[in-house]
């Protein structure tokens, strides 16, 4: 899509995470003539499809990373956490240029345009995509040493069966999004408190 070659495009990762920081990443080609016709949707590769990726799309992008933390996600809301982030994007670009956010809803940031599936179809798009998930892959790999037990590696902080499980086991960590309501973990902490209580 050589119309969006002017564009700068946002993608985001770890939106629905149980763990871990939301990442935003917004992406411009260096030169608009560059070619980014080898970039895909980061959910479409694999852990070391995209690190290769990452290591050639970082020659052809300048891009900015916006990480948000589970703390201000449970203090503030994910929508306001969005909203910053994009806003965020915009202070670092300027205002003088086009965005273009993968999905229909710009959280009520001023000139950003949205396209459902744009990380698909829209290279800049593509590559904020792969930046953002091999971003999210390495702080895994770090998160995993300092806390074995919750297998961060394999879930990368979605909220799997055995991530749940071992929440249930283990108890959150200072990382977790405790704000966010999972039924099972709600089940349980509702059957501990009748016992207590009755």
């Amino acid at each position: 899509m050589s119309n969006y070659s002017e564009y700068i495009g946002i993608d985001e990762v770890a939106r629905g995470n149980l763990f871990g920081p939301l990442i935003f990443v917004g992406s411009k080609l260096k030169n608009v003539k560059i070619d980014l016709d080898y970039v895909m949707d980061s959910k479409l590769t694999t852990k070391s499809q995209r690190n290769s990726l990452y290591k050639k799309i970082i020659n052809d992008v300048d891009y900015v990373i916006i990480e948000t933390t589970p703390q201000d996600i449970d203090c503030f809301g994910l929508s306001h956490c969005i909203h910053r982030s994009l806003k965020e994007i915009k202070d670092y670009f300027g205002n003088d240029i086009k965005y273009l956010y993968d999905g229909n809803n710009s959280f009520g940031v001023d000139s950003i345009e949205t396209m459902v599936k744009a990380d698909l179809y829209v290279p800049t798009v593509s590559a904020s995509s792969i930046i953002a998930k091999s971003y999210l892959d390495r702080l895994m790999e770090k998160y995993d040493k300092r806390f074995p037990k919750y297998g961060l590696i394999d879930n990368a902080g979605y909220g799997t069966k055995k991530h749940i499980e071992s929440i249930l086991e283990y108890g959150y960590t200072d990382l977790h999004r405790k704000s966010y309501k999972v039924k099972k973990i709600e089940e349980v902490k509702s059957k501990q408190l009748s016992s207590i209580l009755f």
